[in-house]
């Protein structure tokens, strides 16, 4: 529990930060204002409309390389995923699990990730990820290693194209509660 006011005037030299489940907004903007040279960063369960992404990437996109968004309130579009994805150069590792995302903003992170990212959830995302969606991810972002894709639109036609990109670093995928039939999954 925070009593009295949080100011924080001067840059912080924090690498990692979790800030999960703030329930202050003012707490919330005030410590992400602070840094700039975050290279993990946890927001599970925030309020996305508290947070100036453009702000937040410019001041961390060139150290950050762990985000984990899960489950964050409010909308992801097309306005917060473009700073995010453009920024964030040497992002390794995004977690948009549950998050409520617009279909513009999937279709630009799946057309403009950074190539280098070795781990990203979009488990929950529903009818938004499909097979189109993974064969333009997995033909550009042939570093993935670890894929969850649970509870997703995905068929075998996308199982395929996971299969032909990504044989040579895939270490875990989730394909739980998808359309991938059992003659698709043998080929894996």
């Amino acid at each position: 529990t925070l009593v009295g006011n949080l100011k924080l005037e001067k840059r912080t030299l924090l690498k990692c930060l979790d800030i999960s489940n703030c329930r202050s907004e003012h707490v919330l903007v005030e410590v992400l204002a602070s840094c700039y040279s975050l290279e993990k960063l946890c927001l599970i369960d925030s309020r996305l409309e508290s947070i100036n992404m453009n702000d937040l990437t410019v001041q961390n996109g060139q150290t950050l390389q762990v985000l984990n968004m899960i489950n964050c309130r409010g909308l992801l579009n097309l306005d917060m995923m473009k700073p995010l994805i453009d920024n964030c150069v040497q992002l390794k590792e995004l977690n948009l699990r549950d998050v409520r995302i617009t279909k513009e903003a999937i279709d630009y992170l799946v057309t403009n990730l950074t190539p280098g990212i070795e781990g990203l959830s979009l488990s929950g995302l529903g009818h938004l990820i499909g097979d189109n969606e993974i064969k333009i991810l997995v033909s550009r972002c042939k570093n993935l290693s670890s894929l969850d894709l649970r509870s997703t639109g995905i068929r075998d036609y996308g199982l395929t194209a996971i299969i032909e990109n990504l044989q040579d670093t895939l270490e875990n995928l989730n394909v739980a509660d998808t359309s991938i039939s059992s003659v698709a999954l043998e080929q894996l």
